[in-house]
């Protein structure tokens, strides 16, 4: 299923989709298009924004990573470190690498 932009015989734009069958715009300039695609894209981004977060506070850890090891990993390319755990185990072992040994 797809959108599809379409030339009027007017040399105006509309929007059609096949997943309904339908026009969903129609008598649009390209600003308007222009606008309505950014419309569209900001409605998305904030869904799948709250999605995630959502997401990310209903778990008890990270889910791609925990706040501890995001500080070790911070700290250990000499950026911010945040107050709370700092996973010391991975800390001294990016440290280790760095350093060439093991």
């Amino acid at each position: 299923m797809g959108r599809y932009l379409i030339k009027q015989p007017d040399g105006r734009l509309a929007i059609y989709s096949d997943g309904v069958d339908a026009w969903l715009q129609q008598d649009l300039t390209a600003d308007e298009y222009v606008a309505y695609r950014i419309a569209q894209a900001a409605k998305e981004a904030e869904r799948d924004a709250r999605l995630r977060a959502t997401e990310v506070l209903a778990a008890d850890y990270g889910i791609e990573m925990s706040f501890a090891e995001a500080n070790a990993t911070a700290k250990a390319h000499g950026h911010e470190v945040l107050p709370g755990p700092l996973d010391e185990k991975l800390y001294a072992e990016m440290m280790m690498e760095r350093k060439g040994g093991y």
